[in-house]
């Protein structure tokens, strides 16, 4: 994958599906990095006259901006749900949510890392008979016919769902730590 489109993927990751993977965006860094040396260095054939300060600085500014960008991108919380999304799993598999999906399906999987290790918790039914714990008479029974199907409270949403959206259509109410605690 080109630079351009690895960067183009990871800010449509972060703008629209409102997802981080760390290593993207630190693939992303380090493509820059890479860019921003290679354009340097430009100025340094024959035939360009760059000064050697300004080819130091950049080089300096790149060894320095790099390890701080990948040390941010790695030290960041996930951005998706701040931590919630265990609460929100066990909500939806204890109000009777289902997952519809099979395993070969990358919007499945894409659901699936939306919730991290969560989602283990996951209210899921495998669709696909070469599946683990498959069970494509519940998908035929409900009428699956794309991947993910989410039936929640007898609404049925097709395709990947953010968080949020799960978290409005189950009546997901997650505990704050301004709740005030019982004595």
């Amino acid at each position: 994958m080109s630079a351009c489109c690895s960067t183009r993927a990871t800010s449509l990751s972060v703008a629209v599906i409102h997802a981080t993977c760390a290593y993207c965006l630190a693939s992303t860094v380090v493509m820059l990095a890479l860019l921003a040396v290679l354009w340097w260095r430009r100025a340094g054939l024959p035939g360009r006259h760059a000064p050697l300060g300004s080819l130091v600085a950049g080089a300096l500014a790149v060894a320095v901006l790099v390890p701080l960008g990948a040390a941010f991108i790695f030290a960041m919380p996930s951005q998706v749900g701040g931590g919630s999304e265990a609460a929100l799993a066990r909500h939806l598999r204890e109000s009777g949510a289902i997952m519809y999906g099979a395993y070969w399906c990358p919007h499945c999987q894409e659901q699936k890392a939306l919730f991290g290790d969560a989602a283990r918790d996951l209210p899921y039914v495998e669709c696909d008979p070469n599946g683990v714990n498959a069970r494509p008479d519940l998908c035929e029974k409900a009428g699956v016919k794309a991947f993910p199907t989410w039936v929640i409270g007898g609404q049925r949403r097709e395709g990947v769902q953010s968080l949020s959206a799960l978290a409005d259509a189950s009546h997901f109410q997650p505990a704050t730590a301004a709740s005030p605690s019982r004595q």
